[in-house]
């Protein structure tokens, strides 16, 4: 029997996150990830000469200050190749692209441009978001717990705050919705589905549902810093693994996790049962598999925990996002320089990585009207053969659908997405779809087999309304010994919520 101070089940952003951080910390470490990647949502694989990033997305958190970087500073890794992006994407509205900038002064000077009937009330509004976001970021560089779940934790929590915060207590009652209506944009139409289409790609809803504390955050951080990776988001979890076998760790691919028992030898811990039969002891226990997978694992007798546990009931009501994925690869040029609706693009700019195409303002942003396209930077031979570029175009999509259909209902639905999203495409890049010469499609059948999430659920829960930051989980699971990471966890979706919330239930089991 393998016995450990701390097993970590799934080697995603938050698994990794948590191992580097507890091994760091003297605490001997196994990782067990079902998969052969790591990286979990935001990992890759290779096919046909590319290499494919998992999801569409982008490194953030590499600024001085960031996540990633007092991460890395605190593990003593050197930084990835990064590449900062002045442009974090052109944003393709049926009648307009938007160019959005990282840097305040520019994206403002565009705002002026493509929204210029109520341009001051949009800039206003933006202000209050910096505003608000900087006194936010002075109590997320704690990692405090949340919501707190004992009294020491509600006291660092209140030791954080800034009293200019409390100040504007007000706001964190409310949505994003009643923010623009308190600048009087809520009816401005494109810049509304611009909003929007930031929002569900971060948070994964929209303004009138979104709370202002998760809205706000979302939509500084890509005014922090955008970064482009080298080999793509997956460099981060190569990294991390690094770091924990530089501690005497140990990291397993292709170790599915089938159960989870108390053990019932005197000293006490966790049984882990892997599937082939192999029995695990683990002091402490991070689960960084997403809640949608929890229950699966806990044997009948651990499926009723004390405060903060989240039952099977409640945990299957709450909404959660699946996705459409659609990986290619072609020549260059095909995409490099874009040629948008209009003025966006200029001479001798940077080539534009990552693009967003809402495609009506009459049908809501998932099922392909909405989705996001990254592609590989140009001398990325990592990523792509020379001349190359690898792709991966991503949308919003309801999972139980797609587990409801036959074979021949699932195949004519697969392809029917692929054919809307490369339409899409050809609207912004001419010839696009002609000149492919890899095209893969992922559903969420697809994600599950490879990502080991129940029905392929992806990018954590659904908000749904101005308090929903108080029924998000925290690092502790309600069973004693057993801690949470991941995008179903405080502070919830993407690499960075992920990779924080792995952070914070390290240090709570290093206490």
């Amino acid at each position: 029997m393998k016995k450990v101070d701390a097993a970590v089940v799934g080697a995603g952003m938050g698994g990794l996150a948590a191992a580097a951080v507890l091994a760091a910390g003297g605490r001997s470490v196994l990782v067990c990830e079902g998969s052969g990647e790591l990286g979990g949502c935001a990992g890759s694989f290779r096919r046909s000469g590319y290499l494919f990033s998992a999801g569409a997305t982008y490194g953030m958190g590499f600024e001085p200050g960031g996540l990633f970087q007092r991460l890395y500073r605190e593990l003593g890794l050197p930084l990835p190749p990064l590449h900062p992006q002045s442009v974090i994407m052109d944003v393709h509205l049926p009648d307009r692209t938007v160019r959005y900038y990282q840097q305040k002064e520019a994206w403002f000077r565009e705002i002026r441009r493509v929204f210029p009937a109520k341009a001051q009330s949009i800039i206003d509004f933006y202000e209050e978001v910096f505003g608000f976001s900087f006194l936010l970021e002075q109590i997320a560089v704690h990692r405090p717990v949340l919501p707190p779940r004992t009294f020491g934790d509600a006291a660092r929590l209140l030791r954080m705050v800034d009293p200019r915060l409390l100040k504007r207590a007000p706001l964190l009652l409310q949505s994003l919705g009643q923010r623009l209506r308190r600048y009087g944009i809520e009816r401005e139409e494109a810049f509304v589905h611009f909003l929007n289409g930031q929002l569900i790609d971060s948070v994964q809803t929209t303004a009138d549902e979104c709370p202002v504390v998760l809205a706000y955050t979302a939509l500084n951080v890509f005014h922090r810093g955008a970064y482009y990776i080298d080999g793509g988001l997956s460099r981060i979890a190569l990294d991390l693994t690094e770091a924990v076998r530089s501690s005497d760790g140990e990291v397993r691919l292709r170790t599915p996790i089938t159960g989870l028992r108390k053990s019932a030898g005197a000293e006490g811990g966790w049984e882990l049962r892997t599937r082939r039969g192999e029995i695990i002891h683990a002091h402490q226990v991070v689960l960084g598999n997403s809640l949608h997978s929890f229950h699966g694992l806990l044997d009948e007798a651990e499926r009723h925990g004390g405060p903060g546990f989240l039952s099977q009931e409640e945990e299957e009501a709450r909404p959660a996002w699946s996705a459409f994925t659609l990986y290619m690869g072609c020549p260059a040029d095909k995409v490099f320089p874009p040629v948008a609706a209009d003025a966006a693009n200029q001479a001798g700019a940077p080539p534009v990585l990552y693009h967003q195409f809402i495609r009506s303002y009459g049908a809501p942003l998932a099922e392909t009207n909405q989705f996001l396209l990254s592609i590989s930077r140009p001398g990325d031979d990592l990523r792509a053969p020379a001349g190359h570029a690898a792709l991966t175009a991503s949308t919003h999509t309801a999972p139980d659908p797609w587990w409801s259909l036959g074979r021949e209902a699932y195949e004519r639905r697969k392809q029917e997405y692929a054919d809307s999203i490369l339409e899409g495409a050809d609207r912004v890049f001419p010839g696009f779809s002609d000149s492919l010469d890899v095209v893969l499609p992922g559903t969420p059948v697809t994600f599950e087999r490879y990502t080991q999430r129940s029905r392929g659920k992806v990018g954590g829960y659904i908000p749904q309304g101005p308090l929903d930051l108080l029924r998000m989980s925290s690092a502790y699971s309600g069973v004693p010994g057993v801690y949470l990471c991941g995008d179903t966890v405080y502070p919830g979706a993407g690499t960075l919520g992920s990779a924080m919330s792995g952070w914070i239930a390290a240090e709570r089991m290093l206490r």
